[in-house]
Formats: structure tokens, sequence, C-alpha cells
């Protein structure tokens, strides 16, 4: 149940309150921005500054070279800029401190002269700004051959980083000196968009850049106008600005045209519709049926005022569909109007306008459309002994579910800065070592999944991995290692191939872990060749080697950092740049640089190495994400953080593993069969957010004590139950599919193939079966002749290497395919891929996913409810890949048989006024001693909401609630916690 102040929660019991319905439609897609910081330049004239705006926000002045106050002024309804030499720029912004906006529009209409000897720069639109030495600049340059280009980048700690390799050309022909040209950019979420045009032509319909950056969730904005070096126009350049506009959301409150509101919110799932079991998926609809929009006006009554068409009316040629609509109810307190949300972030499907009605009416699903992203899962074997060792990396649906919301954009912790430069790893633990970036290939025999526990944010309780010190006394082989694909360039390491890489993660150590070594980070861009290892000791001292390994035995550097505190989570990282010779160590939101030698530079080329991570650890950490390419300076990940949705640690703890589909699955449906596998429940909150509950939910507070009583006398004013034997079901089966392993996914065949000096053979491989995410590689043989006589040798392609005879790569494209380059190396003479026996030898090596050849099935039985109704009463379970194992299949049974084997009462028509508190799974008391003469306590799986002005009602459906107790009857399988990730535990 939702928690509310208790004002608001006296208004919303109270027999008698006053309510209103706000509903606002983002019909400017600006985040429903409604301060308009927007600059005419007219009614005013100042010199040496451009003064207030005509929005009442003060402008500061600032530039690049030799600046003067009167490099600024404002007169005759605009405002300029004056710059006087080459690679110099002005700045006009609006601080921080005086505006601060999550989502920016602005549009700028601007005048220079045409560019002489080198680019002129008008109308750079500085969104998200911080500071001074903080922003996205969305550039627009004008060049020397009259084209126009946009371009953007971003200021970081006054560091410039461009955010698209070159400019791209605006269409729409020659600048011309003096023609008025508009720049309209947008900071959407992550994503920034620019287009540019001549205010004599229509706006573009599309934006001729788009990128993503999620350095700032918020900032400032201001204007930048310049001369680029070259620049020989006539000095001074002046800069024009006719005005600048930031979208507002004036139109957005609908409130006034809303004649009702329905919210639909009902529980659906896998089962028959008669069983009636809260599992599944809770999704909200609405409908708003909007009254005349103005109610003196013709041309803008309801037909007019929605329509698209109409160029008087605010909305005309705004976007309808997919637009973001917000619904709550205030209620009248003590303390003025509060306001509750129902539906936040919904989607707005449609609407549609009838002519002969003069009605229209929107269509809005909530925010699950965030949620339509094709996820393609990794193939997963999950305790598996291959050629290397026994590897235990553990499986939980809680790491399938939140691998899903990744791929849609969602994080329990602060997301991998990949606007920064190359996600290496990405290796949170929530509930598996499969990394979510970066594939595991080797885990030592007891580094297994560990029980996890509120580590590193205020909200999230990641899981852990960690070597069990018990059994295992030499840290590094109680590893986890991770295999990145070879990236041609190797981005992020300096050219010369040293190291230059950004390591962090949270540990929590005891002090007392063996071998004085608590945790330990080896990166490198291959075997033998450059690396760093991070580590931290059992006395809490951050420690990283810099290693050159291809210098006579190897050159070191030991560089020694600062030190944390034991039994306590910490979040730690290095940064590395081992040309520059420093190491900027992170500990908790503070930075310390150490300085060192570097090593000598490294010979050969490591353009196409594959980069490798091995973790060794005692000590329990989380959250582990490995950069290449981050600059020094960049900001490390906040120790704080609010998570963007809510995951329950699920029952489903022992998968076996992942048997990807066919046809990537979107993340919706994807999660629906997560929930169903165990009953439990996704659904979108009244706040917008995705929340992921396991059936463990049934034992929080909100449903085993009653949260709210409705009474015939003071509440109700329908009521109806339903308690059909249709209901009962006292045979219960259930499937489930048991995953193996096999080796060996594919070998050259059809005897010796020739490989000549300077040739490229790349062959599209077919796997029969999924390929598991563990160590995948192609390894071979090479010999002078096809009888294996001559020179001989091996390749591999985890450390590919141009001076090697034979250089090959692999790479996956799906997890039943994959894409091998074969490459001749530095050798003079053509070789044969064989053994010294004359066997052709090139294969994959892996391990691949099977399912087994037969459906297995349980069956749970209640002897006493077949006698009791005179027969079986049967119900099948539909398959799940989700059900892996015997055990989980009789939990499945027991639990449903408990519910189903006796007759539910399900209340169907209960209609009282809303309380917007309540939640799917939160029990309530319904009492009618005069009708049914009842009083029965239930539990919600159904709630709507009628909203009209001056009044809110809520249609419920929900079944008696049963005895906890018999959840957990004989056979109820895994024990089911209540831990929660994103949220605070029950």
């Amino acid at each position: 149940m939702r928690s509310v102040p208790a004002d608001l929660a006296a208004a919303i019991e109270a027999r008698e309150r006053y309510v209103r319905p706000l509903v606002t439609v983002d019909w400017d897609n600006d985040g429903g921005n409604l301060i308009d910081s927007s600059d005419t330049f007219d009614g005013r004239t100042v010199s040496s500054s451009w003064g207030t705006s005509s929005t009442g926000f003060p402008w500061t002045s600032s530039g690049i070279g030799t600046v003067a106050a009167s490099d600024f002024a404002v007169a005759a309804g605009a405002g300029t800029h004056s710059v006087a030499l080459a690679s110099e720029f002005r700045y006009s912004r609006i601080l921080l401190t005086d505006l601060l906006m999550a989502d920016q529009d602005i549009t700028a209409e601007w005048s220079c002269p045409a560019a002489v000897g080198g680019d002129l720069e008008p109308a750079g639109l500085l969104l998200r700004q911080q500071d001074a030495s903080n922003y996205v600049n969305m550039r627009t340059v004008v060049s020397v051959d009259g084209r126009v280009y946009v371009y953007a980048s971003r200021l970081l700690a006054g560091v410039e980083t461009p955010l698209v390799a070159t400019g791209l050309p605006v269409p729409g022909g020659t600048y011309n000196a003096g023609v008025h040209w508009l720049s309209q950019a947008q900071a959407l979420g992550p994503v920034f968009r620019m287009r540019v045009w001549r205010s004599d032509q229509p706006r573009p319909a599309v934006w001729h850049l788009q990128v993503v950056d999620r350095t700032w969730a918020s900032g400032a904005w201001g204007v930048r106008s310049g001369r680029s070096a070259g620049n020989t126009n006539t000095s001074p350049v002046l800069f024009t600005y006719h005005r600048i506009d930031v979208a507002t959301s004036r139109y957005d409150d609908v409130s006034d045209k809303v004649a009702e509101a329905r919210v639909e919110r009902s529980v659906t799932g896998q089962l028959p519709d008669e069983c009636m079991v809260v599992e599944g998926i809770s999704a909200a609809t609405a409908t708003i049926d909007l009254v005349r929009g103005a109610t003196d006006d013709e041309e803008l009554d309801n037909v007019g005022y929605f329509s698209r068409f109409n160029p008087g009316s605010p909305l005309a040629g705004k976007e309808r569909a997919g637009r973001l609509v917000d619904i709550s109810l205030g209620f009248l307190t003590d303390s003025g109007w509060q306001y509750v949300p129902r539906v936040t972030d919904g989607v707005m499907q449609s609407l549609p306008v009838d002519v002969a009605d003069r009605t229209a009416k929107a269509t809005i699903v909530d925010g699950r459309d965030r949620l339509r992203t094709l996820v393609k899962l990794p193939g997963v074997v999950v305790n598996r002994t291959d050629w290397t060792s026994s590897m235990k990396g553990g499986l939980e649906a809680s790491w399938v579910a939140a691998y899903a919301a990744f791929q849609c954009g969602l994080y329990l912790a602060p997301p991998p800065q990949t606007e920064l430069g190359q996600v290496r790893y990405y290796a949170p633990q929530y509930g598996s070592s499969t990394a979510f970036v970066g594939r595991a290939y080797q885990l030592a025999a007891m580094a297994q999944l560990n029980q996890r526990e509120i580590c590193t944010y205020t909200r999230d309780a990641p899981f852990f991995m960690a070597a069990d010190p018990t059994t295992e006394t030499d840290g590094l082989w109680s590893s986890i290692g991770y295999l990145a694909e070879p990236a041609p360039g190797m981005a992020g390491w300096n050219s010369d191939g040293r190291a230059k890489v950004r390591t962090h993660l949270w540990v929590k150590i005891t002090g007392s872990e063996p071998g004085g070594e608590a945790l330990n980070v080896r990166v490198g861009n291959g075997t033998g060749v450059c690396e760093i290892i991070f580590q931290v000791l059992t006395t809490g001292q951050l420690v990283v080697n810099v290693a050159n390994h291809q210098f006579g035995g190897g050159a070191m550097r030991t560089v020694n950092g600062p030190t944390i505190s034991t039994g306590v989570w910490t979040l730690v990282g290095v940064h590395v740049d081992d040309a520059a010779g420093r190491a900027a160590f992170q500990i908790g939101g503070t930075t310390s640089v150490v300085t060192f030698t570097a090593t000598p530079a490294i010979a050969t080329t490591t353009a196409e190495r594959a980069a490798q991570v091995a973790v060794s650890s005692y000590a329990k950490f989380a959250e582990l994400v490995v950069h290449s390419g981050v600059p020094e300076g960049a900001p490390w990940p906040a120790t704080t953080f609010t998570a963007d949705y809510e995951l329950d640690r699920l029952g489903n703890r022992d998968l076996a593993g992942i048997y990807p589909p066919d046809k990537p699955q979107q993340a919706w449906d994807l999660l629906q069969d997560l929930a169903g596998a165990e009953r439990g429940l996704v659904w979108i909150d009244y706040d917008g957010k995705l929340r992921i509950w396991s059936r463990a939910r049934l034992n929080a507070a909100s449903s085993l004590t009653v949260q709210r009583t409705l009474t015939t006398h003071d509440h109700l004013w329908a009521l109806g139950y339903d308690d059909s034997r249709a209901m009962v079901r006292n045979v219960i089966t259930v499937p489930y599919t048991q995953l193996e392993q096999s080796t060996g996914l594919w070998s050259l065949t059809g005897g010796a193939f020739r490989v000549d000096p300077g040739s490229t053979t790349t062959w599209q491989l077919a796997f029969e079966e999924p390929a598991a995410d563990a160590l995948i590689f192609l390894a071979g043989s090479w010999a002078q002749n096809t009888d294996g006589s001559g020179a001989s040798g091996f390749f591999d392609s985890r450390s590919p290497d141009p001076v090697q005879e034979i250089y090959a790569t692999l790479t996956m494209t799906s997890a039943t395919s994959a894409t091998v380059v074969v490459k001749a190396g530095q050798v003079g003479f053509p070789v044969y891929l064989v053994d010294t026996a004359g066997v052709p030898d090139c294969r994959v090596v892996g391990l691949s996913v099977k399912q087994a050849d037969s459906r297995l099935e349980y069956e749970a039985r209640s002897p006493d409810s077949i006698a009791a109704y005179n027969g079986e009463l049967p119900l099948q379970v539909g398959d799940n890949p989700w059900s892996q194992t015997l055990n989980w299949a009789k939990g499945v049974g027991h639990q449903l048989l408990a519910l189903l084997s006796t007759p539910q009462v399900v209340f169907t028509a209960i209609s009282a006024p809303l309380d917007p508190r309540l939640e799917p799974y939160d029990r309530v008391k319904v009492k009618d001693k005069a009708g049914l003469r009842l009083e029965a306590e239930l539990l919600l799986e159904g709630l709507g909401d009628v909203l009209v002005p001056g009044a809110a009602d809520m249609d419920v459906v929900g079944r008696q609630a049963r005895q906890q107790w018999k959840l957990g009857a004989s056979g109820a399988g895994t024990t089911v916690g209540n831990t929660i990730l994103g949220g605070a535990p029950e």
C-alpha cells in the first residue's frame, strides 16, 4: 500500500471529500517544461552585456580569447556577439542557479556574415550546462564553401570530446550573409538531437544529427558564437540573435477539458482466467473523454481544438501518438491540494475526433511500451565441466530479469558510462557471474554465487561473487574470467599499445582474507603483452601494478594508493594511463592521483588483440565495470543512486541455464514468462516505475495485514461475488525443461585447407545448438605440408597476433552463428590447417546448450478434493522456459494445488470511493452486515479508476485471502525470501 502523509490519508478516507483530476499531455515532447526562459530581445537596449531576458532571467557573459564587455550588446530587437580574432568564442548563458531543466528544447534564430578563410560557428546551443567547463555543445558551423554543418561535442572538465566523428551537412543550399537561419537542439533523456534550416523554409521533418550522452541528467543552457582557426573575415565578426525560444508546455494541462478519465489495471497471467490466481502481469490502460476546448469559440470546440489540421488550434501539427500522458488525482487537505499519481509516463496510442458527436477520446497505455525492446539472451550452461575446470557460475531468474531491463536502458545502479569510452565489461552479479557485457570464460570450482546482502546504493541490494576461503587457498584460482571479442583499433588503449583503462567496483573486505590479498582484477589487451593488475590488500590498501611483458621478463610498475576500511561496502576504482604515467585511485567519491614512470612503448601492433579481464577474490564484490578510452577527468559513478526499477530476488534460483529462443523476445513478454514461472507479478506502478515482484510479496505486510476496511454503510455501493465450481482444480500438471551441455561446436572438414601468404579467408558458421556463454574460441594447428611435415605451429583466436604464422579471429554474431577470419601472418610460404599427422585441425571450441529430448512433467494431486468433487478436475500448466527442474515443478504444482483444490470466493463487483494508495496484492477487508452479511478479507487483483470533475470512484476485483501457511505446504520447493533490489526490503 502506498505511503502518503497523514493529512492526505485523512482526506482520502473522509466521508465528504474534495477531489479533482490533473491530466497533462506532453505535446512538445520536452519533458513537460513549464518554465519559459526564452528571449525575444524586444524592448531593451543594453551595452556591455545581454542584460535580463524578456522572461526575467539574467544573462552571464564570458568567452575564449581577448574578451571585452562591449562584445555583448542588445539593440533593435536583437542580441549580438562580437568576435575579433580567429579561434575566439563568446558565450551567453543562463546560469544553473537561475534555471535547471532535465529535458531541453532550444531554438535560436540567427544571422552572420559568410565565412572567409575558415569556418564561422554561430548558434552553438549549450545544453545540460553545469558550469563554464561542463556542457554538451550542439554546434552550427558555416563553412568557407557556404555549406552549413551540424556537430556535437561534450566539454567535460574543460576538455572537449567530439560526439560525432565529422560534421553532418544540412540540406538546403548555400548560406548567404544576412539571411536568417534557425538552429534547434533538444536534450531528451540521454538523446541529443539537432536540426538547422532557413527561416523562409518550413521546419524539417527530420533531425540532422542525433547522439546519446548520459553524462548529466539536467542543467541550464546558453549560446556560443565564434571563429574557427584560419578564419580571415574582416574583424570583428558580428553574430546576431533575433530570438531564442525555449519550448514550454503551457498547453500540456488539459484537466479543464476532461469529462471523464478511466484507468483500468487488472492482473492477467498464463493460467486460465477461471482459476483466478494473482500472478503474471498487471498492465494499465486509460481512456480520457474530452469536453469542448473553448465553448465560446466555434472554431475551437472539441473537434477544432484537438484536430491536428486546425491552424487556429495551439495543438496544430503536434504529434498525438507516442506523447506522454500523466494522470493524477488531487485531494484537498488541511495544507492545500495534494496529488497522487494514477498513470505516470503513460503513452498515448490515439486521439480520434468524432465530428458527429463533437467529442475526442484519448487512449493511453502505461509505460510498458518502454519494454518493447527486443532482447537477445545469451546461451548459458550454469554448472559445467569442460577442459579447464569445473565452473559454477550460478543463474537465478533475477539475473535474466535484470538483463532484460538492462537491454531497455533500465538500471539498478549507475549504468556503465558508454558515452565516455568503450565498455569492455559490465558484470553486476545480479544472480549470476555471467556478465551483461563481455563473456565469462572460466570459474574455479568454489567461485560460486553467495547469498546477497544490501551493499552499495541506498535503495539497492546487488548480489555478489566471492570465493570460499575455507576450501580455496589460492585466490588466483578462485577467479572469474571475462573475454571480449577483438576490437579493431582497440579504442581507448594508447596508440603504442600501453594500457589506458578504468576499472571500478564495490567491494567489502574483512581484513582476514588468506594470502594478504582480498581482491585482484587483471585487465589486459592480450596474453603476455600489457595489463594492469588492480589489487585490494587485506590491509585495505589499493595497489595497481602496470605490467608490460614485451620487454625481457616484463617491465612492471607498482603504484601504491590509499586505504579503505574493513567491514563496509566501498566503491573503489583506478584509472591508469600508462603512457602518461598516471594512476587515479577512487574511494567512495574521492579521487587521488599517483604518478609513476611509464613503461616502454610496445613495438608491435596490438590493433586487433582481444581484451581480457580476470577477477580473483576472497572478498565480496559487485558492480564490476571496465572501460577503455575514458578521460581521466571524467566523473566516476555516484555513490548514491535511485534505481530505475524494482526487482525482487525471484524465487527461481536454481536455473540450469538459458536456451536462447530462435528469435529475439520483447522484454515485456520475457518478464511475463519469468513471473509466470513462479506466479509472481510484473507491473508498471502509479509512478511509472517497473516493478518485478516475486511470490514472496504475499508474505509482505501489505498482503498479510488489512490495509483498508470498506463497509457498505460508509463506502460501498456495489458488491457481488462468484464461487463457481469451475474454479476448482485438484490435479495440477507442471511441465519442466531440462538443459544439458555438450562440447564441440564446429570443426573444419573436407581435407587440408591452404592459407597463402597475404591471403584472408572469411567463414560464416552456423551451430546446431546455441553456444553457451563460456569460453568460445577458434583454435587449430598449421603445417608447411599437407601431411603435417615441415614447419608447424598452433593458433588461437583468444590472442590473435599479426606476427604469428596464422592470425585468426572469431566473432559471435548470435548464439547459433559466428564469423571466422583466417589471415596469413608473417610467413613467406603457404601453410595448411592440419596437425603434424596431416589431419585437418581448425575448430571452434566451446560448450553448446541442449534441451532434453523428452518433455518432462510433474503431477500434483489432492485426493481429498478429488473425492469431494467426484473426480479429477485437471489443470495443465503451460510450457515455460524458466521451469527447468523437478524441484521447481513440484513447488509450483503444490502451491497451485493449495490455492485451487477448494472453491474460491472472487469478488467481482466492488464499487467504492477511490483510494489511490491501494496496489495489487494489498489485503482489504469488506464488511456488509445488512446485505451479504459477510466480513471477508480480500487480496486485490484488479483496480479501476473512474475520475470526473469533483468525484473519483474505484471498481475492485479481489479473491478471498487464504491462510498464508498453505503456500508452504509439503512439496513447496525452494524457500522463497523477500529481499528486494531497487527498493527497501519488506
